[in-house]
C-alpha cells in the first residue's frame, strides 16, 4: 500500500477513534464525492483493528505458528522437531 496522503491520515485518525458501528456513516459524510479516498481509509482500518486485538489471541496465534515452524517432515511422518525418533 502507498503512504496515505495527510487528509487520508487525519480522516484515518478521527474515525479510528469511533466505535466502529459509527465509522460507517462518518465515512459516508467526509468520502461522500471521493471513493477512493474511502477505500484507502477503510483499508487502513481494517489493519488497524486486525492488529488491535485482545493480546490473549495473539499469544495464541504466536505460539501456534512457533508450534507449527517447529515440526518436520521425516520419512516416518511428521514428527516434532526436537524430538527424537
Amino acid at each position: 500500500m502507498d503512504y496515505p496522503d495527510t487528509v487520508v491520515q487525519q480522516l484515518f485518525l478521527q474515525a479510528r477513534d469511533l466505535a466502529r458501528e459509527q465509522r460507517a456513516s462518518f465515512l459516508d459524510a467526509k468520502c461522500k464525492d471521493r471513493p477512493e479516498r474511502r477505500r484507502q481509509i477503510e483499508e487502513l482500518l481494517k489493519e488497524y483493528d486486525r492488529r488491535d486485538r485482545p493480546a490473549s489471541e495473539t499469544l495464541w496465534e504466536s505460539a501456534t505458528l512457533v508450534q507449527a515452524e517447529s515440526l518436520e517432515i521425516q520419512p516416518w511422518g511428521l514428527e516434532h522437531g526436537c524430538v527424537e525418533p
